[in-house]
């Protein structure tokens, strides 16, 4: 890799550091990912900067192209990624679903103490309890910007 290709992909590894700090600093990105994605910008930072540390891990490694040894890294970095991200999603989901279930059993427990708590209303009297329909009033997914 020539001098000006380094530089180039020096600079762009820092632009994607500062990038990452900043979504952090603006909470659009927990700080757990920031440990994860700094990591391995430092980590490829000797490689970009030592011309043949890619050359000598190729060769310990057994691997007679270097750039195969980069892409080689990079699956199993995205294959790792891909992982933790399933692992997230599940945990999610399985929160989803029980809160979820405990809103539906909330509204069960609502809907029996209801007409017990009700006062009884007079014919002129209306009921002052607005009419919604399930799901009325839910902030819907998407539909919140952000700063």
């Amino acid at each position: 890799m020539t001098a000006r290709a380094r530089l180039l992909t020096l600079a762009i590894t820092l632009v994607c550091l500062l990038l990452i700090a900043r979504q952090v600093r603006r909470r659009q990105m927990r700080a757990t990912y920031l440990v994860v994605w700094t990591s391995l910008c430092v980590v490829a930072i000797p490689f970009i900067v030592i011309p043949g540390a890619i050359d000598a891990l190729s060769s310990w490694i057994g691997i007679y192209y270097p750039p195969a040894t980069v892409f080689l890294l990079a699956i199993f970095v995205l294959f790792l990624i891909s992982i933790h991200f399933s692992r997230q999603l599940t945990r999610l989901e399985e929160r989803t679903r029980i809160l979820a279930e405990e809103l539906a059993l909330l509204g069960v427990e609502r809907s029996a103490r209801a007409p017990a708590e009700a006062p009884a209303a007079s014919a002129g009297e209306a009921d002052s309890r607005p009419n919604v329909r399930p799901g009325e009033g839910m902030v819907q997914p998407g539909s919140v910007s952000g700063p």
